[in-house]
């Protein structure tokens, strides 16, 4: 895996890579950027947590964040090959790592 620091060209393995930076990899649904993917990790406890089981938001799923609101709610994501959307404090019950 190439990267770069400063400019200049760095190689390193993607497992020390990952290990290095697996805390800043684990987030919440909320905070990523339209286009980017993840894989849910975790459905925190909320009441809304087997709404958003039932609708197909489980561990283990690969997810993509498709459009954003300007003020970032709601959130249209695509999880299995349908379209969801959440409001933005539903999706921060949602953990990602990427």
């Amino acid at each position: 895996m190439k990267y770069h620091v400063r400019g200049i060209l760095h190689r390193a393995k993607a497992t020390s890579l990952y290990n290095i930076n697996s805390d800043l990899l684990k987030t919440d649904l909320s905070m990523l950027k339209v286009g980017e993917s993840a894989i849910i990790t975790e459905i925190l406890p909320h009441a809304l947590s087997i709404k958003l089981s039932e609708m197909g938001l489980f561990k283990g799923k690969l997810i993509t964040v498709m459009f954003k609101a300007p003020l970032g709610d709601p959130i249209a994501v695509d999880i299995g090959g349908y379209v969801l959307s959440l409001r933005k404090d539903e999706a921060r019950i949602v953990a990602v790592e990427k």
